[in-house]
């Protein structure tokens, strides 16, 4: 079903060019909402801000950011880049990171706050405005092969690697176990990369 697609990010483009309108991701507590095409459209344009902020393929970003459209959103968008996306919930799980080059925060009292890295940290109020306020407007990036993207696409409160291949492999399992199809709407309650 998605061996067209190498990546996570991959398979939201090509679902965007199959099915745009169809809703890709709502957060009701958040109240937001984002079609296929417009959640496409938006991690393209995070992707093109974080590469002018300074990320690149194989850098390190952690986050302590809880699971919000915006967290899911930083994960496509560094996908996107090859940049490898991070969970710790403290600086002893941070530490067995070599070589972490930026981090975004969910609030300023935060470990991350006070972290000393290559880029500033980031929060998650900085992080909400450019999403939804109208800073992406001016940022694109388009990344013409997936092939040149990362195998690594996320490290869960582990250093061990979690892979596009899985992550795209456990989609397509669930798909078919929940019968789903990409017009459904299904409602999860945490992310699906906790049962990884």
């Amino acid at each position: 079903m998605y061996s067209a697609s190498k990546s996570i990010a991959g398979l939201v483009d090509q679902i965007a060019l199959r099915s745009p309108s169809h809703l890709a991701l709502t957060s009701p507590f958040q109240k937001h909402k984002f079609t296929y095409k417009e959640l496409s459209e938006k991690t393209h344009a995070l992707a093109g801000w974080l590469s002018l902020y300074g990320f690149e393929k194989r850098d390190l970003l952690v986050s302590d950011l809880p699971n919000t459209s915006e967290n899911l959103m930083v994960q496509l968008a560094c996908n996107r880049l090859g940049v490898c996306y991070a969970t710790a919930k403290d600086l002893e799980s941070m530490s067995k990171f070599a070589k972490v080059k930026g981090s975004i925060a969910a609030d300023s009292t935060g470990f991350l706050a006070e972290t000393n890295l290559s880029l500033p940290c980031l929060s998650a109020e900085f992080l909400e405005d450019l999403i939804h306020k109208g800073g992406l407007d001016d940022f694109f990036e388009e990344v013409a092969d997936d092939s040149e993207i990362s195998d690594v696409h996320a490290y869960y409160n582990s250093t061990s690697p979690f892979t596009n291949e899985q992550a795209l492999q456990l989609g397509e399992d669930a798909a078919f176990k929940l019968a789903v199809h990409e017009g459904d709407v299904v409602c999860v309650s945490v992310t699906l990369c906790h049962g990884a």
